[in-house]
């Protein structure tokens, strides 16, 4: 199913395609990481990625044409808000500078950036009332892997309205809050909360089990690939070095191993095109 192309007013052009990053553990901390009000997601954001900056009341970025600035936006809305994307904050102000028209000064205001604090809001009080009954104590990492994409795959309808739309739902659904409140999304929005779940998983740093309980433990890291040629969004995983791809868009659920824990040779086989175009890992 469709990820969208653009938020409206932005011509995106050609993007160039981001190297996958050897991956480990990180910490999943949005009790004291994510922000939960504009300001702090301005200021995140900012610090985030040197194209941004606050003035006044919005954060605000230059850059000389659209793909940077949308590869900036979706590299800071990837590290601070892992549940979201830039295209639920709906259209963003583009204006040329005058002395030097090559030049965008884009702004985010505070009402568009709530829109995200609100929906990573949504996602990570689901995440702690239901992840644990459906990973529960002891679950290896490969089994909580495959129990959150069953999840996923399972309980979220395809939500053939929402990819037929052209106006704001489409673009709400990319994210993983739409899934939420919705019951049913498209790839990206199914994507995200795939990453969203297994993210969320602390396991023992001894064990390598899950573990509600570690007091320092350890957390996978979900890249979201995103590929403009098929118009489409999965999700990729390293694993001892190697990395294998995760599609939720499964319309027969009876198949969905297909599309589990893909290698790159099985991507590619599977026409998925130029697999690595864009991935947001950061």
């Amino acid at each position: 199913m469709k990820k969208i192309a653009k938020m409206a007013g932005l011509l995106l052009g050609v993007m160039a395609a981001a190297a996958l990053e050897a991956g480990a553990a990180f910490a999943w901390t949005p009790s004291d990481g994510t922000p939960r009000t504009a300001e702090e997601a301005a200021e995140a954001l900012a610090a985030s990625n040197a194209l941004f900056y606050v003035s006044g009341d919005a954060l605000r970025a230059r850059g000389t044409y659209d793909a940077v600035f949308w590869d900036a936006m979706n590299d800071a809305i990837n590290t601070v808000f892992r549940a979201c994307d830039p295209s639920e904050m709906d259209s963003l102000t583009a204006t040329y500078d005058t002395a030097a028209p090559e030049i965008l000064s884009y702004q985010v205001r505070k009402d568009q950036l709530q829109i995200l604090v609100d929906n990573q809001s949504v996602v990570d009080s689901w995440l702690a009332a239901s992840v644990p009954s459906i990973i529960p104590d002891g679950t290896s990492r490969e089994d909580a892997i495959w129990l959150a994409y069953t999840h996923v795959v399972n309980a979220y309808a395809p939500d053939y309205a929402a990819e037929a739309d052209t106006g704001y739902k489409r673009k709400e659904a990319q994210g993983a809050a739409y899934v939420l409140k919705n019951g049913s999304g498209i790839c990206a929005g199914l994507t995200k909360l795939f990453r969203s779940i297994v993210e969320y998983v602390p396991f023992d740093s001894q064990t390598g089990l899950v573990n509600y309980s570690a007091a320092s433990p350890e957390h996978l890291r979900v890249a979201v690939v995103m590929n403009e040629g098929v118009s489409h969004e999965w999700a990729a995983i390293q694993l001892a070095g190697t990395w294998y791809y995760y599609d939720l868009s499964i319309i027969n659920t009876a198949n969905l191993a297909e599309r589990y824990r893909m290698t790159e040779s099985q991507l590619n086989q599977a026409d998925y095109g130029n697999f690595a175009e864009d991935v947001w890992r950061e």
